[in-house]
């Protein structure tokens, strides 16, 4: 109709969604192997990563900070309560992946915020260690994880100590 696509709308209508599939969910072992109930919770918790997934990907592909925000919110819900044996690995990377993009924002924001993005660049490097300990060895990502890793870790390091380690003091 050649109306133009109103990506805040979108964005705030994912929030809300997600406020809906907000509430206790069951443990696995709470419930019968392949019972219904135990496919509906599993089905639940897959569209919860579906949307972390799909706020990630606006945030890659149209630098939408808000979608960043519900897609590290959504993946630190899972992190933290999903109990599922069928939660994906990969959701370990993209938070950690979102936490740092986020971690990045924060830093562009000013100097008022330079402890909160370490702090969330911390808790990237702590989720992106977690996933390689969970990961298969021959993960395709797993050779770029570990160079992010050392070098988030040698930028964050403070000016004289990172000049000590150089001079071997």
């Amino acid at each position: 109709d050649g109306t133009p696509f109103d990506l805040d709308a979108y964005v705030a209508m994912a929030d809300r969604a997600a406020e809906v599939m907000t509430f206790e969910y069951p443990e696995p072992w709470e419930m019968v192997a392949d019972s219904w109930e135990h496919h509906v919770v599993g089905q639940m918790w897959e569209k919860r990563e579906l949307l972390g997934v799909h706020m990630l990907e606006l945030w890659n592909t149209q630098r939408h900070r808000r979608a960043l925000q519900i897609a590290i919110r959504e993946m630190r819900l899972m992190i933290r309560d999903c109990h599922w044996p069928a939660m994906p690995i990969s959701v370990y990377k993209n938070l950690g992946a979102a936490l740092s993009y986020e971690a990045g924002n924060l830093q562009s924001d000013g100097p008022e915020f330079k402890l909160s993005a370490l702090t969330m660049q911390r808790e990237s490097l702590d989720v992106l260690r977690a996933f390689l300990k969970k990961a298969p060895r021959d993960d395709p990502d797993r050779k770029v994880i570990k160079q992010h890793i050392r070098t988030a870790e040698k930028a964050m390091k403070p000016k004289g100590e990172a000049a000590e380690q150089k001079e071997g003091l």
